[in-house]
């Protein structure tokens, strides 16, 4: 699967030589596009509170010829550059503090002018209506209405049901869920580090097979467990990573001994783990801000650490794509890029869709960002949202545009909500992809179970 994201699809706006913050809806090479009139474009949706935007909307045949148009928001006024423009079809949020500097605030309204004066279009909220999302439905033309959800950069929407994907089993335990790595056979191995069990599970059935005591790798003198991370081999050889002696550990399922695979006791105390394509493994040192990567030999590939430039603070969780290796760090809330092959820093995750913090800027991400996973079959990139009990996803079919520093474009959408139900998240931690049995495993934290969903019809619902 491949975006392609246009460029003539960007509204230029300001003195910037280009926008930041923008998702266009409309996928596709339109770089023959030529002005040939105003289109028919739209004030289509405000939000106010947590990441405030205005979005328009050219719900015409013909591109928008837009220089020297003038938005104004209450009583700031933006006023587009010379180049501005949108192509039939697109849809743009104008983000707050990127290039778009107007307040929104919860009572007031805009009006969209041409550079001649003319109104183009105008719209009106009050308390407490565009809190989350004041839009048209249907987009363009339609009536203003209070939504269920914000859509920006994309069409709206007027229902809760975030979701729509039913779950194909439920596995309920006692105690958090840290890990999921995939097993032998059928199985998946699940890391219960605070409860001190390993558990490999039937990945159809969702039947506990095996359970291992951990109990050979005690608590950390400050209480933490003495394990955390969990890596596998395709052999259904399992390891560990071991904050006592500070090393990476394998792990005997039939007996619970372990014997140590890779020292890190040069680089610090380990916390997470994945395992690369070609048999090695990564690990993040969260307490020193610094990641490594072992080869298959367990002989150190290379190491990086946090400086100035590259934001490895407390990196947590992480995982590999084809070409990056990309760790969730909790105190920097980013989702950090390193080159697989050296380690060398790539930049970080953009998509402003994942900021749910006023004070948080565009391509960070919060605190509640604890799972992430790779789905090399669909070349999606999941994150999970404990705080709002959903998936984030992102597309890494292009690198530049992943990592791009201006635009959210690698950003696909977000899928789930919070809740209690069997079609809800609590507050999802740990994240496993599938491809091969087209599942997608989400540790459920509060709820106290792991949740399967279908994969594919997942990232469908993503992507809508």
């Amino acid at each position: 699967m491949a975006y392609r994201w246009s460029l003539s699809l960007l509204l230029m706006m300001g003195c910037q030589t280009a926008p930041e913050h923008v998702r266009p809806k409309v996928v596709g090479d339109t770089a023959g596009v030529t002005p040939s009139g105003d289109g028919a474009v739209y004030i289509n949706e405000v939000r106010s509170d947590n990441a405030p935007f205005v979005e328009l909307v050219n719900m015409g045949d013909e591109r928008a010829d837009m220089a020297g148009w003038r938005l104004l928001v209450g009583t700031c006024e933006h006023v587009f550059s010379d180049t501005a423009g949108m192509a039939p079809g697109t849809f743009v949020a104008l983000w707050v503090g990127g290039t778009f500097n107007c307040p929104v605030s919860p009572t007031s309204d805009a009006v969209l002018y041409t550079a001649e004066g003319q109104i183009v279009d105008e719209l009106t909220w009050t308390v407490p209506f565009a809190r989350h999302a004041w839009c048209r439905m249907p987009d363009g033309s339609g009536p203003p209405t209070s939504c269920a959800q914000s859509t920006p950069g994309r069409e709206n929407s007027n229902t809760s049901e975030q979701s729509g994907v039913e779950a194909t089993w439920i596995w309920r335990f006692d105690g958090k869920v840290k890990s999921m790595v995939p097993g032998a056979d059928n199985t998946v191995w699940i890391g219960q580090p605070r409860q001190g069990i390993l558990s490999r599970v039937g990945v159809e059935d969702a039947v506990t097979q095996l359970e291992v005591s951990m109990a050979a790798l005690p608590n950390l003198p400050d209480g933490r467990p003495g394990w955390e991370g969990l890596v596998s081999w395709p052999d259904g050889t399992v390891a560990v990573s071991d904050g006592t002696t500070e090393a990476i550990v394998q792990v005997d399922p039939t007996t619970g001994g372990i014997s140590t695979w890779a020292s890190t006791a040069d680089l610090g105390r380990p916390h997470d783990l994945t395992r690369l394509p070609d048999g090695g493994v990564c690990v993040s040192i969260t307490d020193d801000g610094r990641v490594a990567c072992f080869n298959a030999d367990a002989s150190l590939r290379w190491m990086q650490e946090g400086s100035d430039t590259v934001p490895l603070t407390r990196p947590k969780q992480l995982t590999a794509t084809d070409s990056l290796l990309v760790v969730l760090d909790e105190e920097a809330e980013k989702a950090v890029a390193l080159d697989l092959l050296d380690g060398s820093f790539r930049g970080t995750l953009s998509g402003v869709a994942s900021v749910e913090r006023e004070d948080l800027e565009p391509g960070t991400l919060s605190q509640s960002s604890r799972g992430i996973t790779w789905s090399s079959e669909h070349q999606v990139l999941l994150l999970t949202d404990s705080e709002l009990g959903r998936v984030l996803g992102f597309d890494t079919s292009n690198v530049d545009v992943l990592l791009s520093a201006d635009n959210a474009w690698g950003y696909i959408g977000a899928v789930g909500r919070f809740g209690a139900d069997d079609d809800e998240l609590g507050s999802p931690h740990g994240i496993m992809a599938m491809p091969a049995y087209d599942l997608l495993l989400i540790a459920d934290d509060a709820n106290q179970r792991v949740v399967a969903y279908p994969l594919s019809e997942t990232i469908s619902m993503l992507e809508r």
